[in-house]
């Protein structure tokens, strides 16, 4: 073999390797959407709108021009309720597209309001490249796409749907600030969505269409958590607890890649590398005034990392996280300019006129106008890297795998030209009519997506070793439909632009049988009549969904025959109909994405403009387990946390009567319930018969605590307080329990408090904390009068980094690091890194100083001396290192936890992971103790030295 030739056959290996990655990942992603081309291949499934706001990007890609002189034209439409009538005051968004699909970012162009016969216009330039955006309370809205040529939008508002809930740490307080996220199922096209939790750990979102999601709670301090298969409609609302810690942060900086310059404000993203942009809400974090970034709240394992910005091209690649923070430098290559001319080929010919579509290596797109000569410019710079560059309206034939595309290789440098061979385009035309003969105007004709269209332009990219459109074909294996051309009055229509060979298209109108249409594209230059396509009246089928016995809201119903399909979700009422169906025979089947749930297919025959067949489904629903949560003396806990094993992140609580339910498979399965800290943590079996459950949790009696707390002097109520309770007496030794108790207008009411001897401590900044003896009465109203909290004397100090330089922003507390989970301090330091604080006095002397950009540090103050310097204090913040907990898989206890202790006071609590590992990622030097819970191994010793990148600690 020569050695020309083992070059290519190494890529021939590579291409091999994509092909099948790819047709796993297809697999993968035909399972999860419940087979939606069974019983035939390229079975049409029709894709609703997804709802959700487009993210607007001010300044990141910068802004698209025309600078095509052109008349006018009209993006016009009309906005329909759920059953059909029109939606009279809607408002619709006009977007200027400048990513490509799923991403979709976009700039707002202009705003309207339906009149009242439902419709909309907008004047544009030209047609191509924009977006619609429509809304309107209670329902559901949506974004659809503007198809490059004239065409009347029907945009259909979906029933909506709130779902709520609360974010918990993992000792079961509230989480501010956590981002929620309702994102896409795998081989969905839902747009993600995101709320922030307010001071109470709660969120909620509304008008959110029915039908399965993915969502996810994701904050700086903790790795994600997620609930994989929620059903919008059917659930009303879900609970989060967060588990493990975040990894090592990542940190970086940006610079240009020419001038080695700080690159300010460009956008670090990262997602998992088998999701997308748009369909997931991305952790990211932005580059500062010297090009720092840090991106905290990373998950274990590889992420995809792409980095932008307005004036530098954007960078992707692959992102490993662990155990040891990483200081990446990022280079930013320079924009360019991309021009070129198109060369004929075989006879291929343009006239002028022809648009193009570039597509860049980060999914920025750009446009072209040809010139009667061949050239054209694109009208914005792009990244460098592979491009795909397409034609609109297929006037153009590329010589290319799909003949569509093409691909071009722009360089890291100021300017491209880029010459593309063009073929004549094959062109099908034909005719629809109807039963009659008589042609039927404003038909649709769709390209419908198939593996074999997927799996050419994978191979081609792996051939072209672009790894990156590897990637993005590999995720897009399941695109969305294409919206190719319109019949006009006449009924005719053309097909043109793709390579020779088979194409599968839709045909749709109001009022018709849908129904796909295989052409034959025919030799390039070539132009095929197939005659005329008869479209008969349209059927429907209609019904409902039952899972139990009861209505089911956001059930997918798939109904194929041989003449293609649709989809629809179930209602409010579980009900659902399908329209526009041509006549034959349809299986018709239901599916929950996600959860098993067995349902028969049913058979149902539609004739034309008949009575629509009534076709109700039955799915085979889990069982509800009710059970209650009590302690040793049979008194009933409430705020209890319930998990389901295999399901981490999603819980739910026990009610003041101690009581819960939740929805197990018909099999064996196991419970979690957690007390408190989880040092009172159990899991319960339940048989695959069981459908009641008591829980007894070796928990002390409680009682309820109520109280009057004001500040002094002024005697000011304050808003709440965090509250501290130790055992004394023979329980002395025990854990302390730490809650932060919202206290309006003063008033402070708790139950659930344990009950003995014990000391009470009340925490406020600014304030000296308050300290009682009391005995609480078990089962009984605990009444402890007024409670003044003291000012305390005032402390001034200086965060600064190990090099000296001042640290802003750094979070500064009284008490115990683990305080900062469950409230947020109200002292930050400055731009020179100095800050004051009050409320020290003899028992509140221990400071906390936290950044995350930093391991947290926990000093005790010098009385009287720290109080009376001349200048103050400085505090150093060093980078963190991490501690790997290794636990033999035979010795690892049924929950799973490691605790981390300072000085006999939990700091931290994470779950092993399926090898026994657990990591506890930026933690300062010192001493600490590791205790994997419920487990008969000894409490071990571990000390992190000044600079250990990770420090191990191995139980036997």
């Amino acid at each position: 073999m020569s050695r020309w030739a083992r070059p290519y056959r190494a890529s021939a290996w590579l291409v091999g390797f994509f092909v099948l990655l790819a047709l796993g990942v297809t697999v993968t992603l035909m399972f999860y959407q419940g087979r939606r081309d069974d019983p035939i291949v390229g079975v049409l499934v029709s894709k609703a709108p997804s709802p959700g706001a487009i993210e607007p990007l001010p300044a990141q890609l910068g802004p698209v021009t025309d600078e095509v002189s052109a008349p006018s034209r009209f993006v016009r439409g009309v906005v329909l309720l759920p059953g059909g009538d029109v939606a009279a005051g809607a408002a619709v968004t006009l977007h200027r597209r400048l990513t490509a699909w799923p991403e979709w970012r976009a700039e707002a162009v202009e705003e309207a309001i339906t009149d009242g016969a439902g419709r909309f216009q907008f004047r544009v330039p030209s047609l191509r490249g924009y977006l619609i955006e429509y809304a309107s309370e209670p329902f559901a809205g949506g974004i659809d796409e503007v198809p490059p040529f004239d065409h009347e939008l029907s945009l259909r508002l979906q029933p909506g749907f709130a779902i709520e809930g609360n974010v918990l740490n993992d000792v079961g307080a509230p989480v501010s600030n956590a981002r929620v996220s309702i994102e896409s199922v795998p081989g969905g096209d839902r747009r993600a969505r995101v709320e922030v939790t307010q001071a109470d750990g709660s969120y909620r979102f509304e008008n959110v269409a029915a039908g399965p999601a993915r969502m996810v709670a994701r904050h700086e301090s903790w790795q994600p958590v997620e609930a994989p298969a929620v059903v919008i409609g059917e659930r009303s609302d879900v609970e989060f607890r967060f588990e493990r810690p975040t990894m090592a942060p990542l940190r970086g900086v940006v610079l240009g890649a020419v001038t080695q310059e700080p690159v300010v404000g460009a956008i670090v993203a990262l997602v998992p590398i088998d999701q997308s942009l748009g369909l997931v809400d991305p952790i990211s974090a932005r580059s500062g005034a010297d090009g720092a970034f840090l991106v905290e709240g990373v998950p274990r394992g590889s992420m995809r990392m792409l980095v932008r910005h307005p004036e530098h091209g954007a960078l992707q690649r692959t992102q490993a996280i662990g155990s040891i923070a990483q200081q990446l430098v990022v280079e930013l290559p320079p924009r360019t300019a991309v021009s070129g001319r198109l060369e004929a080929a075989r006879g291929g010919a343009f006239g002028g006129g022809e648009v193009l579509r570039l597509t860049d290596s980060a999914g920025a797109l750009a446009f072209a106008v040809v010139a009667a000569d061949g050239s054209f410019s694109f009208d914005r710079p792009v990244s460098p890297g592979i491009a795909e560059v397409s034609v609109l309206g297929g006037a153009l034939s590329f010589r290319s795998m799909t003949g569509s595309r093409s691909k071009a290789l722009l360089e890291e440098r100021g300017d491209n030209f880029v010459e593309l061979e063009v073929l004549p385009a094959p062109v099908v035309h034909g005719r629809f009519v109807d039963e009659d003969g008589r042609p039927l105007p404003g038909v649709t004709v769709s390209r419908v997506q198939q593996l074999g269209d997927n799996m050419r332009e994978i191979g081609d990219a792996a051939r072209s070793l672009d790894l990156s459109q590897v990637g993005r074909r590999i995720l897009r294996i399941t695109d969305r439909d294409e919206l190719l051309a319109e019949s006009d009055e006449d009924g005719v229509f053309a097909g043109r632009g793709f390579r020779p060979g088979r194409l599968l298209v839709r045909a749709a109108r109001s009022g018709r049988g849908s129904r796909n249409v295989p052409l034959q594209m025919p030799a390039f230059g070539v132009e095929h009549d197939i005659g005329d396509v008869v479209l008969a009246r349209g059927g429907a089928i209609a019904g409902r969904v039952l899972r139990g016995g009861r209505p089911f809201v956001g059930a997918t119903v798939i109904v194929t025959s041989a003449e293609g399909g649709a989809q629809a979700t179930t209602d409010a009422r579980g009900g659902y109909a399908i329209e526009d169906l041509a006549p034959g025979d349809y299986t018709v089947r239901a599916k929950i994405t996600g959860v098993t749930a067995r349902g028969d297919a049913r058979v149902a025959q539609v004739s034309p403009g008949g009575v629509a067949p009534r076709v109700d489904l039955e799915l085979e629903a889990g069982r509800e387990v009710r059970g209650f949560v009590r302690n040793a003396g049979g008194e009933p806990l409430v705020g209890a946390l319930i998990s389901v094993r295999g399901r981490p992140g999603e819980v739910s609580r026990s009610r003041v009567d101690g009581s819960f339910s939740v929805e197990l498979p018909r099999r064996r399965a196991e419970l979690i319930v957690s007390i408190g800290d989880r040092s009172m943590e159990k899991v319960v079996a339940v048989a695959a018969e069981q459908d009641e459950v008591e829980v007894r949790v070796d928990a002390p009696p409680t009682c309820s605590v109520r109280a009057v707390v004001y500040g002094s002097p002024g005697r000011r109520r304050v808003p709440g307080v965090l509250m501290r309770w130790t055992p004394t007496g023979d329980d002395a030794g025990a854990a302390t329990f730490t809650r932060w108790v919202p206290t309006p207008d003063g008033e402070l009411e708790r139950a659930q408090v344990p009950s003995g001897p014990m000391r009470i401590e009340l925490w406020r900044d600014g304030f000296a904390p308050a300290v009682l003896q009391r005995f609480l009465v078990p089962n009984e109203d605990n009444d402890l009068g007024s409670i003044s909290l003291e000012r305390g004397a005032t402390f001034r100090g200086r965060v600064v980094d190990e090099e000296g330089e001042p640290v802003a922003g750094a979070s500064v507390l009284l008490g115990e690091e683990a305080d900062l989970d469950l409230a947020p301090s109200s002292v930050f330091s400055g731009a020179d890194g100095g800050f004051v604080i009050g409320g020290v006095t003899s028992r509140s002397r221990q400071l906390v100083v936290r950044h995350r950009a930093f391991a947290a540090r926990t000093l005790r103050l010098d009385l009287p001396r720290d109080l009376l310097a001349p200048e103050p204090r400085s505090v150093t913040l060093e980078r963190g290192g991490t501690i790997e907990v290794v636990v033999p898989l035979d010795k690892v206890p049924e929950t799973g936890l490691v605790f981390l202790r300072r000085g006999g006071r939990l700091l931290q609590s994470t779950v092993l992971d399926e090898n026994g590992y657990a990591y506890f990622a930026n933690r300062s030097a010192g001493a600490y103790s590791v205790k994997v819970a419920g487990s008969a191994l000894v409490e071990r010793d571990v000390v992190v030295e000044p600079n250990a990148a990770v420090t191990r600690l191995a139980f036997d």
